[in-house]
């Protein structure tokens, strides 16, 4: 690993004015190989940014996670962190102590060598957790935002844009449901929305009266109930389904109804939903954002895995589910 008089010794270089892909062929480059010092840790310019962003989401996992490894806080300090010790200490002593007691970055600065506690760990978050990760990055900003330079600042937010390009916007097939059964396809929609933090109950297959899950949020101030109805076809699904589920919400007084898709809607169904407040439509689309979400970007391959837990729960709280199906 090149220690910082080794970066320190090494001519350092504006690549602002030039190609992207110089500035991501050294970005890609071991450190300890790099034959000169640039600004790794955020894109150089809007420029660079955009034409990255434009072709991370389909970059391989290999490469995404060496751009994000450079954006991130590392564990260690930063050059700017004997400044920011000459400020605090230079305070009178009663408020330097009132520091030390309550700003836990303070007592890291003074006490040890190295004050940041770093963030590349939240690449062991991906590609399964995107959604987690960018919420820990989030945090790591509200808490030290006072004390980051401004590039690292920029570095963490463009390192959020990268993995929300990379892993939200993946471009799962549709195809990837094929081979599920509707009442599978069921448990994926009722695992999404547990990871997204409701509280799910599945009905009976055979007697769902036309809500196949009830979604429950039961945080203060947002309290919720959501009838979901899951529509596994092939085809676009026509207008009667909405009109029933549309129903249901008015007479059981639900917060809102969505009709789930694994295909798509016809266009009568979506400008009727347009006129429906209380009914969202989640096409493949946007089920597949959600999905990269909360599920990962691999979710083709893990999905059985997801709905193996559902499934599991069902047949807990049916036991004769299957017998009366």
């Amino acid at each position: 690993m090149a220690t910082r008089k080794q970066r320190a010794n090494k001519e350092v270089v504006d690549l602002r004015g030039r190609p992207t892909q110089d500035w991501l062929d050294l970005v890609f480059t071991q450190e300890h190989e790099r034959l000169v010092a640039f600004e790794h840790y955020r894109f150089p310019t809007d420029r660079h940014a955009a034409e990255i962003l434009a072709s991370a989401g389909s970059w391989p996992e290999i490469e995404a996670k060496r751009l994000l490894r450079g954006l991130l806080i590392p564990s260690g300090s930063l050059g700017h962190d004997s400044r920011l010790l000459e400020d605090y200490t230079s305070m009178p002593n009663e408020q330097f102590g009132k520091q030390l007691d309550n700003v836990e970055f303070v007592r890291r600065l003074f006490h040890l060598d190295g004050p940041w506690e770093g963030l590349t760990w939240i690449l062991d978050l991906l590609p399964s957790r995107p959604a987690m990760a960018i919420q820990v990055i989030q945090a790591y900003y509200a808490a030290h935002c006072q004390h980051l330079p401004d590039g690292r600042a920029d570095g963490l937010f463009d390192a959020m844009s990268v993995i929300r390009r990379r892993y939200f916007h993946a471009e799962n097939a549709r195809e990837s449901l094929a081979a599920l059964s509707p009442a599978e396809f069921e448990f994926l929609v009722a695992a999404l929305y547990k990871r997204m933090d409701y509280s799910v109950r599945l009905t009976r297959t055979s007697r769902d009266g036309g809500i196949d899950i009830f979604a429950n949020n039961t945080s203060s101030g947002s309290r919720a109930t959501i009838f979901i109805q899951c529509k596994h076809y092939s085809k676009n699904v026509r207008v009667q389904p909405l009109r029933e589920l549309a129903g249901l919400v008015l007479t059981h007084h639900a917060n809102k109804g969505v009709l789930v898709s694994s295909s798509d809607f016809t266009s009568t169904t979506k400008k009727e939903a347009e006129a429906t407040a209380t009914i969202e439509l989640v096409g493949f689309r946007q089920l597949n954002l959600l999905l990269n979400q909360h599920l990962g970007a691999d979710w083709p391959s893990t999905m059985s895995y997801e709905i193996r837990g559902m499934q599991y729960e069902y047949d807990k709280q049916f036991k004769t589910a299957r017998i009366d199906a």
